[in-house]
């Protein structure tokens, strides 16, 4: 595609290794071709303001941030254990295929080059030695009937209702959904499939001049929700994604509460994500100024740093470095 002449839109990940990223990002330079990267959540409405304060220098110099995704425990159930991405070889990392968004915001919002990074995680509740006494291959044949993970509980409440759709192209009524259910790969014992990868995940990063991150992956959270903490010279801003809201609480003044005006955000998802990514893509290449767009030169440092905390994790949290 970039040898006849075209830029790209990728969605993620670039690819599930290192050496691939790598390639398409030579052939990049190599053609002189604009690839953008659908690291959707730098273009919110909540990390959109967020950079913007940031870069007005109210925070003063950035020293450290703080972020954590709570997957959720009905998302990791369904998508982690269960789903797609449960087995690191037939799709990738968790830190890649779940928080390489994150480690692209890490990225954007520090504004310098992450050197290395350290990393600690696994596997340490969904599997064999946890299944509760009695229960069985499959959730609709298991006696059990208090397990939070049930999958018959799980995709036919509101939190789940949306995954259902792995399944079923019917109607989701309660019956359609426990009848397409049965016997599928969503129907399995969350503590008795072929999943492998982590269900928490530390990473430390530092960055050029000193600065420092660190980013923490959790399967257990009630809710599906993001949160933030970064530390200036003269203030903290302290928000959460989902909410919409932050805090920049000033040394010696006053604490400033922000709700995160998201009316324009009413169309695609990821909390107006995918509408703003396109809007800044559409001006990028139409050569406006765009609000969030980078290309391939930085949005690689994030599949870098989820290779580098993959290689760190599995090798007892060893430093890594982050290099092309």
């Amino acid at each position: 595609m970039m040898q006849a002449g075209y830029d790209l839109l990728l969605e993620k990940p670039i690819a599930n290794n290192k050496e691939d990223c790598l390639a398409i990002y030579e052939a990049s330079k190599q053609y002189d071709r604009k690839v953008v990267f659908c690291h959707v959540l730098r273009y919110t409405p909540f990390y959109s303001t967020v950079k913007r304060i940031i870069d007005s220098g109210k925070l003063g110099e950035v020293i450290t941030i703080h972020a954590s995704e709570n997957v959720g425990y009905y998302h990791q159930a369904h998508s982690f254990v269960r789903g797609p991405w449960r087995n690191k070889a037939q799709s990738s990392p968790m830190i890649l295929a779940k928080c390489c968004h994150d480690m692209d915001i890490l990225r954007y919002l520090m504004g310098e080059n992450c050197l290395s990074v350290n990393s600690y995680g696994g596997l340490s509740h969904f599997n064999a030695e946890n299944a509760p006494a009695g229960s069985t291959e499959y959730c609709s044949a298991c006696p059990l009937t208090d397990c939070i993970y049930k999958a018959q509980t799980i995709y036919t409440s509101p939190e789940g209702d949306f995954f259902a759709s792995y399944f079923t192209t019917k109607e989701h009524t309660k019956e359609n959904v426990l009848t397409d259910l049965k016997g599928t790969q969503y129907d399995k014992c969350v503590y008795k499939t072929d999943n492998d990868v982590v269900d928490h995940q530390v990473t430390i990063m530092q960055f050029a001049n000193g600065k420092t991150a660190c980013h923490t992956m959790t399967a257990f959270s009630k809710e599906i929700y993001r949160d933030l903490k970064i530390h200036g010279t003269k203030a903290e801003l302290v928000g959460c994604v989902e909410e919409n809201r932050l805090e920049i609480r000033t040394f010696g003044g006053q604490v400033e509460k922000m709700e995160i005006d998201v009316s324009a955000a009413n169309i695609g998802g990821h909390m107006g994500g995918d509408y703003f990514m396109m809007n800044s893509l559409y001006r990028a290449l139409n050569g406006e100024i765009a609000e969030g767009i980078t290309y391939l030169d930085v949005s690689i440092e994030s599949h870098l740093m989820s290779f580098a905390a993959e290689e760190s994790r599995i090798n007892d949290g060893a430093t890594y470095l982050v290099k092309k």
